[in-house]
């Protein structure tokens, strides 16, 4: 799947953020058309849509500069998912970071550099728990009994969401019929930036 520097997030088990997986498999699956498929491309992963260009197959759109630190209270993993991208995405550096801090928030932050911005910039999110919009930049996702807050900067993102119905009968075997899409579009025009979301659990 096309989906470097992705993640998942679960609390008490319950999934958040999540990976679809794959459709039953076709013929398709494993031919020409396979990145063709909804859930092998990036854009219905947790990673960005940079210059409205979607991650690209093959070994060498492969991430650079991994780093990764572990402790009993913190969890951080950094990558730079540029090269996971073709030229026309006309990105040379994409900082994805994940930062853990254990009972307390997980926190993804990406800076950046564009070769030039073409204005169709967006951060794509799956997940499988229904959602309420408390106020801009407070989105509240829900699944069971586990209730968890996505915070992010409204003047920095437009949130969209989009709910796609499941049919695959595989699929239909880990997740509800309907899962959500959470797409932040970036604002900024400019060339480099950086920003952040965040979760914490819902008091």
């Amino acid at each position: 799947h096309n989906d470097v520097g992705t993640c998942v997030l679960y609390y008490d088990g319950k999934p958040l953020l999540i990976d679809i997986g794959s459709e039953t498999y076709t013929r398709q699956t494993f031919g020409p058309e396979r990145y063709t498929i909804w859930t092998m491309r990036s854009s219905y992963h947790n990673v960005p849509l940079i210059n409205g260009v979607e991650q690209k197959e093959g070994a060498k759109y492969a991430a650079k500069a991994v780093s990764f630190v572990n402790n009993k209270t913190n969890a951080s993993f950094a990558v730079d998912i540029s090269a996971a991208y073709p030229a026309e995405a006309k990105v040379s550096s994409w900082i994805r970071r994940y930062d853990l801090k254990r009972q307390q928030s997980f926190t993804i932050t990406d800076t950046y550099k564009l070769l030039s911005n073409e204005g169709n910039n967006a951060l794509h999110f799956m997940t499988s728990a229904s959602t309420e919009k408390k106020k801009d930049g407070l989105l509240e996702l829900i699944t069971g009994e586990v209730k968890m807050n996505m915070e992010y900067d409204p003047k920095v993102f437009e949130l969209v969401i989009e709910p796609i119905t499941i049919k695959d009968s595989r699929l239909l075997e880990s997740w509800p019929p309907i899962v959500n899409r959470l797409i932040l579009k970036i604002r900024n025009k400019g060339t480099q930036g950086s920003h952040r979301i965040i979760f914490r659990k819902a008091s």
